[in-house]
């Protein structure tokens, strides 16, 4: 028994020696900051003296920046890794220290070392580590001397920072290591939400686009039939929803086939208008486009604006108009006449004819559910980072990326050949968006791999919604009736052959013509043009070309004038 006893006491000598006995470290105090790639350490000790003249040894870990401590000291080595604290006399005093350490963290995981830095024995250790982003305890490991201790460690966890204590003694040399890794999987509240909510929004979406968005089924038959009673911008607002500028240039060709206007080239690549006869009709659209288009004075009043765009009042036929639009006024007043036209068909009334305007009014909500995704997905790094004054930032980059997204839906139409710059134009923008959104989330990513589903379920359910919300609002029994006559043409013109075209050509001379107008709403000109050139076609009346007439010159000099024309409203 007794030699036990002595064996026991020999192999606890040199514990007891390797620890200074002159002083012992009460309570110990670490807060560590994860700041960027850098340790922003802070050290709170409580120290008991024993003896009257005590010096006590601080071992400091490598490339130590910005060393403060609140009481003087003595450095030992060369590099300051090892200081001194001298104490003249035997109480108890309080020690204050502050230095800055470069990260050790490799990739995904950081070992942050809670460490017993002095020569004496520490009784009791508490400990605030920062964390770059919020952990679950699934992330964390402590390890004493590489043995895992984390079950003998009392802490907690309060979003990214980790609060704890280690009860039992450290001695000089021992490390206390805590672990992070954050190539893992966990869930709390925040990212179940980023992950649920979309999945919500995207069903949701869904009901109201079935109850209060899909149109109403009408068979869609092919059909070489033109509108009957329906302008060009007719057609463009039952199949967009919307008329454009460009939309306009076809209602020029349109109200040129009908008689009213000649476009005249010339040889210096401009062109000029002449107003063939009064206008004799009773519809709106075209009456307040010749107005517009070939009114005296180059000013239009707020009244006259009011009574055009508003209510639609008729045009007194004693008023005189320009016989001629010259190449200088040109622009002009094409731009004057559109600025007129466009009000006046983009209204609700006008809109009402042709679709349910409560269908329209939902959309909205779609618009805020994609918002919605947009903010919470973009809003991941600041939570993860505990730095929620940030959220402006996501506010703004979600308005933002809304906007342009938003932009390419409404820019695309697969059929449509026009603006085809533009297009590709809104796509590379969109791409950009997406790229800046990923490259901000990537280090979310790593640190949980969750955040990797959730963004990939919001930019799915974000598709899914604008989808919905490009084929809203839903159309009245009219308009869908309308729209599939308008299919029923396009697919004609898609397939038309010799005999097709010459049944058309039978019914009507001038089909090729007065489909012209139609062809640049459904985006098929080129295949019109294709048609012209196949049946021989002859000069029409109501355009002049600089040089002789053939199909491909009348195409050429049609763009020409379109980009004359547009130019200035692009």
């Amino acid at each position: 028994m007794k030699k036990g006893l002595i064996l026991l006491f020999l192999l606890f000598i040199p514990v007891v020696c390797y620890a200074n006995p002159d002083y012992t470290i009460d309570k110990y105090k670490i807060d560590i900051d994860i700041n960027n790639n850098d340790y922003i350490v802070k050290e709170n000790i409580e120290v008991s003296f024993h003896k009257i003249v005590t010096n006590m040894k601080m071992t400091l870990p490598y490339d130590i920046k910005d060393l403060k401590i609140n009481t003087e000291y003595d450095t030992v080595t060369s590099d300051n890794r090892i200081i001194t604290i001298s104490n003249d006399k035997k109480a108890n005093s309080s020690y204050e220290v502050s230095y800055l350490l470069p990260s050790n963290s490799e990739g995904n995981s950081y070992n942050i070392e809670i460490a017993n830095n002095y020569d004496g024995i520490i009784k009791e250790t508490e400990f605030v580590v920062n964390l770059p982003s919020s952990v679950t305890k699934e992330n964390i490991k402590f390890y004493y001397e590489d043995e895992d201790v984390t079950k003998d460690i009392e802490y907690k966890l309060e979003g990214n920072k980790v609060v704890g204590s280690y009860k039992k003694a450290l001695l000089n040399g021992d490390k206390l290591v805590l672990n992070v890794k954050y190539n893992k999987v966990y869930i709390n509240g925040f990212n179940l939400l980023v992950i649920v909510l979309p999945i919500i929004l995207s069903i949701i979406s869904y009901y109201i686009w079935y109850m209060y968005g899909k149109d109403l089924k009408v068979n869609i038959v092919k059909s070489f039939s033109l509108p009957k009673d329906l302008t060009p911008l007719d057609i463009a607002l039952v199949k967009n929803e919307k008329v454009v500028n460009d939309d306009v240039f076809a209602f020029l060709i349109y109200m040129a086939n009908k008689g009213y206007i000649k476009i005249v080239e010339e040889k210096n690549n401009e062109f000029y208008l002449e107003r063939v006869k009064d206008y004799d009709g009773d519809n709106y659209q075209e009456e307040v486009f010749i107005k517009a288009l070939f009114r005296k004075t180059m000013k239009i009043t707020l009244a006259e604006y009011i009574d055009l765009v508003s209510e639609k009042k008729q045009i007194e036929k004693e008023e005189k108009l320009e016989k001629k639009v010259a190449s200088t006024d040109l622009v002009y007043c094409y731009k004057r006449a559109l600025t007129n036209l466009l009000p006046a068909i983009n209204n609700d009334e006008e809109k009402a004819t042709y679709y349910e305007l409560e269908s329209d009014r939902k959309k909205n909500i779609l618009i805020f559910f994609v918002a919605a995704i947009l903010v919470f997905i973009t809003l991941v790094p600041f939570v993860e980072i505990n730095k929620l004054y940030l959220f402006p930032f996501s506010i703004i980059y979600s308005v933002i990326a809304l906007k342009i997204l938003l932009m390419l839906v409404n820019s695309i139409n697969i059929d449509d050949e026009r603006n085809k710059n533009k297009k590709i134009y809104m796509l590379l923008l969109s791409i950009l968006v997406i790229m800046i959104c990923v490259i901000v989330l990537i280090p979310s990513f790593r640190r949980n791999l969750i955040y990797s589903l959730a963004f990939i379920i919001s930019f799915i359910s974000v598709v899914f919604i604008l989808i919905l919300y490009k084929y809203m609002p839903k159309r009245t029994l009219y308009g869908s009736k309308v729209f599939a006559k308008i299919e029923g043409l396009k697919i004609f013109v898609d397939t038309c052959d010799k005999s097709d075209l010459e049944i058309a050509l039978k019914k009507n001379k001038d089909y090729l013509y007065d489909l012209l107008a139609y062809s640049y709403i459904l985006g098929k000109t080129s295949k019109v043009f294709s048609l012209m050139k196949n049946s021989n076609i002859k000069e029409p009346k109501w355009y002049k070309l600089k040089d002789e007439f053939t199909v491909v010159k009348f195409y050429n000099s049609l763009n020409r004038l379109k980009s004359n024309l547009m130019k200035e409203l692009s």
